[in-house]
Order: C-alpha cells, then sequence, then structure tokens
C-alpha cells in the first residue's frame, strides 16, 4: 500500500514577517543589543515609515537568531510579534453596511460625516499611501476650501485621537491607514467567500463551501460603503463588493444543491426568479433543482420561462449555460443528478431539558464573535451557577449550521487529570488512537481539514490542559473552541465573554416559570400580575443576585415553602453580594450560601445522602448509589424534586448525577460527616466488582459490558487513583486488568498499558491475577507494535500463569506468542503457540476459545499457502457460530479468501458480503475493511476496476481511521488490486476514485 504523504504547513509564528529592501538594509547596521531592545518591545516604537522598517527589520533579525539561540529568544519573539499585531489588530472597521469602528469589541463613536467621509477613503486604500490632495477631492469634490489642507491635518488628529496615534501613519505627502489582516470586514468578506469558491469548485466539500458562504454573507449589514457608494472614489468599490455579494450568495445556493438539497431550494429559487427575472443563473438553479426532484417537464417549463424573460425584457436569447442545461435536462444527462447526500450538521450536542430563559443579547453577542474568522478559541467565563453551560449550547446550536462539519460537545466534569482532556475530546469525536500513533496526533490529523465548533465544558479544575487546546487550535485552521471555564485561561488567542446573572425581569421570568413546573398550584402563590406578587418574586431574586442556578433551586423549595416564608428564610441564609471576601471566586459569595441554605431543608438522612453521593465522580446508577450510600429510592427522589440531584434516562436505564457546583459543596459536607474515607472505601469496593464482574461474562455480553464501563469511566478511573495514592496496588491492578478487553477494542492501548505496568512493574497482585495481567499487557504492547515487549511479557505470562494454574491466561499469552512469530515470519513456531493454545482450550473445556484458536491456526495455513487446511479450519469455526452471530465474521472472511483464491468469485462474495453485513452492524471497522478489500479484489478479477478502486479507497479510509493493518492475505490481495488499476486507470484517475471511496461519495 503506497504511504500517504502529508506536508505539514510552517507556523506563521515561527517565521518572521517579510521584509522589504529598506527594512533588510536597516537592519544591517543594527546591533544585536539594539535588536533586543527594539525589536523585542523594550523600548517604545520609533515613529514614522522608517520606524516601522527599523521594528521589522530587529524581528527579522531576531528570528534568525532564534534559530541558533533556540526556545528562550524564540518564545521573546513570538510575544513580541503578538504584541506588535496587537496594536494594529485591536480595532476592527466594518464597511460593509454603515460605518462601524470597534475596539475590543466596544464601539468607537465617529459621527462627523467628513470624517467618516476620510476614514472610508483611507480604508478604501487600507494599508496604501493615500495622497492629501485625494483626501480633499474624496471630502470637498471639485470646490475645496482655500484651507483644505490644514483641515485634512485636523481631521486625522481627530482620528488619531479616537483610534489611537497608531492607526494612521503619514506618509510623505499622505497619510496611510493601518489595517491588519483581519480588521476590514470587507477583505474578510473576500477571504472567506474565496475559499468558498474554491472549496466548491473543487466539489469535494460543499458542506465547507457553504458554510464559508453564509459566514462571508453574515458580515453585510447594508449596502457596501453605505455612506459614499455613490461618490466617485468609493463607487468602483462599492459595486465590486455588492458583485462579490450576489457571487457569493449564488455560491450558497451551489452549495445547497450540491448537498442535495433541492426540493427544500425549490421555494427560494422561484422567489429569487421572480425578483430578478434577467439573471440567467437563478432560472438555472431553479430548473436543476426541479429536475433532480423527478420534474423534468416543470425543469424544461422553467428555462422556456427564463429565455421568454430575456427576449422581452432585454431581447437578449439564453446564454451558453442555460442552454447547455436545457440540452442536458432532455438528454436526461446523469451528470446532473446529485450525489451528496445531506450531511446535516449538529448531531453531537446534548437535548436542552428545558427553555432558556433570558441571555438574548448574551447570544447575539456570542454569535458575532465566534463566527468571526479571526476569532477561533472563546471561553465563557463566570461564577458557578451562572448558567454557561447552557448559554454555550444553545450558542452551539444557533450556530452550528454555519460550521461545514457542525458542533460537538465534550463535557470534562468528571475528568480530574489534565493529561486526559485530550483523549476525552478525542473519545467524543469519536477518533481513537492507532499504534503508529498517539491519540493527540491521531486528534490532530482528524481535526485538519474539518470545519467545526467544539464545545469544551468545565474545563477549569484541569486548567492546565488549556495549552493542548491552543494547540489543536494551531494545528486545524479550520477548528473553533468554545470553552466554558469558571477561570480565565490566559492563553494566546483567548477570547473572553464574562457571563453576567441573569436580568431582573428574565431572574423573575425563570423564578416563576420552574416554579410552577414544581407544582402546578403553584401559580396562585406567585400572581405576579399584581404589584406585590411581583415584587415578592423580584426581592427573592435579587436576594440570589440572579444568577440562574441560585434561581431555580430555590424554586424548587416552593413546593413546600410560600414565597414570603421562602423570602424570609432567605433573609436569614443567603448573604448579600459583596458580604463574603473579595478575593474570594464569587460561588463562594453568594451561592455557596445559597447551596447551604438549600441543603439545610433537607432532613438528615437527605442530607446525608446527597453529601455521600458527592463521592461519584461521573454521575452513577440508581443501584450503585442506594449500595454506596446506603440510601433507598424515596431519599433519591426527593433529592431529584429538590434540584440537587440530576436524572437522565438514556437507552432505558437511569443515571444520577449532580452539578459539579453542588457536588463541591456536597463534598464539604461529607468532609463534616467525617465518613470520607468509608464512603470512598465503599465506592471502590463496588466498582472493584462491578468491573470485575462483567469482565466474568465473557465476550457474548461485550456491548452491554462496553455500555456499562462508557458511563462508569470517570467513577472507575477514580477508583484506581485512589487506591495507587492509597499505596493499594493490588486493587488498582484487579480494575484496570479486568478492564482490559474495553481498552483492547477500544483503542485506549496507551492509557490500558500504563494503568496495568503500574502497579505491576510494582510488584501488585498474587500469581494468578498477574498472570492475567501480563496476558493483557502483552497484547495492548502487541498493538502497539512494541513486538519485543509483547513477546517477553506474554512468555513472562506462560511462566506465571502455569505456575499460577491461570490456563486461560497463558492460553491467551501463546496466542500473542504466536501472532508476533507469525508477524516475524516464524510460520513453524506461529503453528506450535496456536495448537498449544487450542489444546489447552480444550483441556479447560473453554468452546470459544477452541473456536478462535481454530480460526487462527486457518489464518496461519493461509499465510503458507494451505488452502485446504484453512478451508477445513473456517468451515469448523463457522459450524460454531449462530448464521447471524457477528463473531462468525472472520472465519467467513477466511472463507472469503481461500475461494478468491480458488477462483470461485461467486462464492468468494457471498462470504465477504456477508461478513461485511455483520461487520457493519456490530460496528466492528477492521473486519468492514477487510470485506471491502475481498470485494475489490473480485471486482479487479471482473475487470471492474472503476469499482475496485472506489472500494479500495473505502478500505484505505477505514484503515486511517482505525488505525489497523491488513492481514498477510488480505494486503496481497490490496496490492494486486492497487497494481491493476493504476495498470488500467492510469495514476491520476486511481488517485481520484481511492480520495473518491474515502469520503464516501460512491
Amino acid at each position: 500500500m503506497p504511504p500517504p504523504e502529508s506536508v505539514a504547513a510552517p507556523s506563521p509564528l515561527l517565521s518572521p514577517p517579510p521584509a522589504t529592501s529598506n527594512q533588510l538594509a536597516a537592519a544591517r547596521a543594527i546591533p544585536i543589543r539594539a535588536m533586543l531592545v527594539i525589536g523585542l518591545g523594550l523600548l517604545p516604537r520609533p515613529q514614522g515609515s522608517w520606524g516601522e522598517d527599523l521594528v521589522v527589520a530587529c524581528l527579522n533579525g531576531l528570528g534568525l537568531m532564534a534559530r541558533s539561540w533556540g526556545t528562550p529568544v524564540q518564545n521573546r519573539y513570538r510575544q513580541s510579534l503578538s504584541r506588535r499585531e496587537k496594536m494594529v489588530a485591536v480595532l476592527e472597521y466594518r464597511v460593509l453596511g454603515p460605518l462601524e469602528v470597534r475596539r475590543d469589541d466596544s464601539e468607537v463613536q465617529i459621527t462627523a460625516p467628513k470624517l467618516k467621509t476620510l476614514l472610508l477613503m483611507l480604508l478604501v486604500h487600507a494599508n496604501k499611501a493615500v495622497p492629501v490632495d485625494h483626501l480633499i477631492d474624496a471630502i470637498w469634490g471639485v470646490h475645496p476650501p482655500d484651507s483644505a489642507r490644514k483641515l485634512v491635518q485636523v481631521y486625522i488628529s481627530q482620528l488619531r485621537r479616537v483610534l489611537g496615534l497608531d492607526a494612521i501613519e503619514t506618509v510623505g505627502r499622505g497619510y496611510r491607514a493601518h489595517v491588519a489582516s483581519t480588521g476590514l470586514d470587507a477583505q474578510r468578506f473576500d477571504r472567506m467567500r474565496a475559499d468558498g469558491r474554491r472549496a466548491l469548485t473543487a466539489g469535494d466539500n460543499p458542506e465547507l463551501a457553504l458554510a464559508l458562504a453564509r459566514r462571508a454573507l453574515a458580515l453585510w449589514r447594508g449596502p457596501a460603503l453605505f455612506e459614499v457608494a455613490y461618490e466617485q472614489f468609493a463607487a468602483a468599490e462599492a459595486m465590486r463588493l455588492e458583485e462579490l455579494r450576489l457571487e457569493c450568495a449564488g455560491d450558497a445556493l451551489d452549495a445547497e444543491l450540491a448537498l442535495g438539497r433541492h426540493a427544500e431550494m425549490v421555494p427560494e429559487l422561484r422567489r429569487r426568479c421572480a425578483d430578478d427575472s434577467y439573471d440567467e443563473r437563478s432560472w438555472g438553479r431553479l430548473a436543476l433543482a426541479l429536475y433532480r426532484c423527478d420534474r423534468q417537464s416543470d425543469a424544461l417549463e422553467v428555462v422556456a420561462d427564463g429565455r421568454r424573460a430575456l427576449l422581452e425584457g432585454l431581447g437578449l436569447a439564453p446564454g451558453e449555460g442555460l442552454r447547455a442545461l436545457e440540452l442536458a435536462i432532455l438528454n436526461q444527462d446523469p451528470s446532473l443528478r446529485g450525489t451528496r447526500p445531506d450531511t446535516g450538521g449538529i448531531a453531537r450536542l446534548p437535548a436542552p431539558s428545558s427553555t432558556l430563559i433570558g441571555r438574548r443579547e448574551e447570544l447575539a453577542q456570542l454569535r458575532a464573535l465566534i463566527l468571526r474568522d479571526d476569532v477561533r478559541l472563546v471561553t465563557i467565563s463566570g461564577a458557578g451557577g451562572s448558567g454557561k453551560t447552557r448559554v454555550a449550547l444553545e450558542l452551539a446550536r444557533s450556530v452550528g449550521s454555519a460550521f461545514a462539519n457542525g458542533a460537538a460537545f465534550v463535557e470534562l466534569a468528571s475528568v480530574h487529570d489534565p493529561a486526559l482532556v485530550v483523549a476525552v475530546i478525542a473519545q467524543a469525536l469519536g477518533v481513537t488512537e492507532t499504534p503508529a500513533e498517539t491519540v493527540a496526533s491521531a486528534l490532530e490529523r482528524w481535526l485538519e481539514n474539518r470545519d467545526l465548533l467544539l464545545v469544551v465544558d468545565n474545563l477549569e479544575h484541569v486548567i492546565d490542559a488549556a495549552a493542548e487546546l491552543v494547540h489543536l487550535v494551531r494545528m486545524a485552521p479550520r477548528l473553533t473552541i468554545l470553552t466554558t471555564s469558571r477561570r480565565v485561561l490566559h492563553v494566546s488567542g483567548e477570547h473572553v465573554y464574562p457571563l453576567s446573572p441573569l436580568t431582573i425581569d428574565d431572574a423573575v421570568k425563570l423564578f416563576t416559570v420552574r416554579a410552577a413546573a414544581q407544582h402546578g398550584s403553584v401559580a396562585s402563590d406567585l400572581d405576579i400580575t399584581c404589584s406585590d406578587g411581583a415584587d415578592l418574586v423580584a426581592a427573592i431574586c435579587r436576594r440570589l443576585d440572579c444568577l440562574p442556578l441560585a434561581v431555580e433551586l430555590a424554586a424548587a423549595r416552593t413546593t413546600t415553602l410560600s414565597p414570603e416564608l421562602l423570602l424570609d428564610r432567605l433573609a436569614g441564609r443567603v448573604a448579600a453580594l459583596g458580604v463574603g471576601p473579595r478575593d474570594a471566586p464569587a460561588r463562594q459569595q453568594t451561592l455557596a450560601d445559597t447551596l447551604r441554605w438549600s441543603t439545610d431543608l433537607l432532613n438528615a438522612a437527605e442530607r446525608r445522602t446527597l453529601a455521600r453521593l458527592s463521592v461519584f465522580v461521573s454521575g452513577s446508577s440508581i443501584e450503585a448509589a442506594e449500595v454506596v450510600c446506603e440510601t433507598d429510592i424515596e431519599r433519591l427522589a426527593s433529592l431529584i424534586d429538590s434540584s440537587l440531584l440530576q436524572r437522565a434516562a438514556s437507552g432505558g436505564d437511569v443515571r444520577l448525577s449532580m452539578l459539579e457546583t453542588i457536588r463541591e459543596h456536597a463534598m464539604t459536607l461529607l468532609d463534616a460527616d467525617g465518613d470520607r474515607s468509608t464512603i470512598e472505601a465503599r465506592h471502590t469496593s463496588y466498582y472493584v466488582e462491578l468491573v470485575e464482574a462483567a469482565a466474568r461474562r465473557g465476550p457474548a455480553h461485550q456491548s452491554e459490558t462496553f455500555l456499562m464501563v462508557d458511563a462508569e469511566l470517570g467513577n472507575l478511573r477514580a477508583a484506581m487513583n485512589r487506591s495507587e495514592r492509597a499505596g493499594e496496588d493490588d486493587t488498582a491492578l484487579r480494575v484496570a486488568t479486568a478492564m482490559y478487553r474495553y481498552f483492547y477494542l477500544k483503542g485506549r492501548f496507551r492509557e490500558g498499558r500504563d494503568r496495568i505496568s503500574g502497579p505491576l512493574d510494582r510488584g501488585a497482585g498474587d500469581a494468578m491475577l498477574r498472570a492475567f495481567s501480563l496476558r493483557a499487557i502483552s497484547g495492548l504492547h502487541y498493538m502497539l507494535g512494541d513486538l519485543d515487549a509483547a513477546d517477553a511479557t506474554a512468555r513472562e505470562g506462560i511462566d506465571v500463569g502455569d505456575a499460577a494454574g491461570a490456563g486461560q491466561a497463558v492460553l491467551a499469552c501463546h496466542t500473542v506468542v504466536s501472532h508476533i512469530a507469525r508477524e516475524r515470519g516464524l510460520f513453524l513456531e506461529a503453528k506450535v503457540q496456536l495448537e498449544r493454545s487450542e489444546a489447552m482450550a480444550r483441556q479447560l473445556g473453554l468452546d470459544e476459545d477452541v473456536t478462535v484458536a481454530n480460526t487462527n491456526l486457518g489464518e496461519l495455513a493461509l499465510a503458507v499457502g494451505d488452502l485446504d487446511e484453512a478451508r477445513s479450519r473456517w468451515e469448523y469455526s463457522i459450524s460454531r457460530y449462530d448464521d447471524d452471530d457477528e463473531n462468525s465474521t472472520f472465519a467467513l472472511l477466511g472463507l472469503a479468501s481461500v475461494a478468491y483464491r480458488q477462483g470461485l468469485l461467486d462464492e468468494a462474495g457471498r462470504y465477504y458480503e456477508k461478513a461485511r453485513a455483520l461487520s457493519e452492524r456490530a460496528g466492528w471497522l477492521h473486519n468492514t475493511t477487510m470485506a471491502l478489500v475481498g470485494l475489490a479484489g473480485i471486482a479487479a478479477a471482473r475487470e471492474a476496476h472503476t469499482e475496485a478502486a472506489v472500494l479500495l479507497g473505502r478500505a484505505t479510509g477505514l484503515l486511517e481511521a482505525t488505525g489497523g493493518e491488513l492481514v498477510l492475505a488480505d494486503e496481497e490481495i490490496y496490492q494486486r488490486v492497487w497494481s491493476a488499476a493504476l495498470a488500467e486507470l492510469g495514476e491520476a484517475r486511481l488517485t481520484e476514485l481511492l480520495a473518491s471511496g474515502a469520503r464516501g461519495d460512491r
């Protein structure tokens, strides 16, 4: 298989800015000390064009020195560049509509008409020198006053006062407006429009084309250069931008059609034809959409209508494009049919459990921020309970369609190790590590060409991972990350949006709605239509500082307390804002008191249960809560009713969880009770027994086991971490070993290896446990490609297992040794090891392992060319499975390989198709890959090389996704198909078909 090629683009942060000849000349006379002083910003930047040349020259010189001086200078150089860019990038000019100037998201007021005209003239020629005479013509036309030159100087001075001294530079007898690369909306629009057009014309990414077109069009607030659109100096540019706006809107329509949305587009396209009956492109798009809706006669009628409109209105015949489309429709040209499905956008966001109340202004501001092409990392900060997560999800739902690959959500509340954040993000996105790369590398590769909004929730307690998010943003040019955190991340490129409490009106509405939802009869007590009722609820909300979580908790108590009693209790139990220490977090000044008041209203048994529930890291099942906390369903229901505990149902299972802020408060209650160690020990014991019982059920119950482990992963990790910290390595090793199949089949090879190897290396476990641990870690070493370590641990596992009587572990270690021998071409040794494994399985009565060993022996027989032996082995394996058992796919693939090599193509095809269907149903991507390779081999044997190449491309895409490798037999088929397709189709066509198959286009 030819290796894929990848070329890493150089990072702009590692390259000095391009130098002009003046700048290079200036650099030759600059001492190194001066370079450091000026270039690193230790002195103010010299003014004027020569000063700009000097600074850039210093930065270029420092950039060159950084190559030999190393990281410290390089980092300082990066910081200097960042400061210099920020000096001109804080200003944002908006000319796609009425003129707006913003600095750090605050509007800069420029109201005088002549100042606006002057600034717009400079912006039309952004970063270029404009002579004073041209400025005079733009402001006064052909009859300027005698004092025009002096007035221009005054106007420039006034602009500098509001924009900053660096905003406008004097250049000879003129002026130049400094505009950052992302500082002018017209330039940003042009770049996004051009990028979208390239994605559309390339034909392989209409999702990205549509997303970019939508974002580009969202920049428009009215006619371009609104105040001066008809002035001579701006008319051509205004017309150019308006033409590009029409083109961009057309590109968006073409992208929609390319995505197969023709039926939905028909009404909009009819409206466009009615609005502009002379636009041939609109007639053509409407005709194409109707044709794709199987309305050929209607499509031809639309073409005729367009022809008639052009002839009667303009006296012109239709252009070549419309005529060619008509002919193609008449001929039913296959190229007119759209082949790309509508992939949709947002499929990975949790559904809201209730309507968001308020936050309209905040969401509007956040939408504008997140859709800016120069904003890649946004943090919604605020106190615990201020509604950061809810706002982030609502924002993602509203803007997700503007991203080609939609929006995804990652929850970090149950993750407490910053080193695991990248792995958790990868898991949420369905990205797994491979033997050839770390999970971080796999994630970077997966994100590289995706246009995605990634919401990362609750980052404050793993804030050390913020640098990893910055790295992802740098590596993935179209990734935008939205985080929620109680603390600002303080990383480069971060845009912070502080989330304030609700307005009093929204807080009152939230309280009323949530209270009414708790108990219908409460409406009579909360009649806010009268002044007394409204004032009463407003007083409650003000006492809670209008924090959403605090308001909801208080509303939940209206089932037992009237609003008057509620306000009385709040007056005595909740401190007003600012009473607490000024340097304490906001949640400790207000929300902690609210939570304390809420838990004080519980009875002793309910409060004890809440405290004990804090030991769960990622929520719990009802059974786990009852066992670990020694509680009952009534107490749990009471906590749910009090909004202190959340209930979620998924697939028939119910899970309980707490907001992290509430959990933190509950942990203080647990400490106060003095039984933390007892509850933690009970928690660990419960999860040890749970995961070991699941492991004993074996592969037959693998699906439900994996669902359980996915749900309880945070608790299982907490149990292992707690045990290791306490020096209880035996317990940690028991949990990690019981999770072996999860680590193995979920692609978490490195975490599994590290979880097992730590306690194992420290001598944990009796002989029996060590044998199974060695079996597990040898398999993980093998999947990571470390054959020497895999061989050593497998052979140690055989020795330890023999002494301990751990037969099942021993036979599995023999299988690993066999695989390693086969990898090294030692087929006789491989057969001896597999036969030992099979004999031990028979002796121990492990029928499932007998079948697995038999299947592996068939694969070995095929590798040495003994087709009869291979067929016999696999036919026996097939007989051991039910007809629809996914485990039979290994034997089905083997029988297909034998039939293929014997020229029995029909038989081989039946086996491959069945293996493919079963593997896809089970989600076994690697077996699906091998079935696709086999089907490609059959297609090539029948000289259907185009079909073979597409199948091969699809198989290659799956291989890259899983990080797996083909077995020797399938590798042979792959090479044969690839070589035949190359000879028959040529390199360019083969490359195109492979890419098409990998994308799943065909």
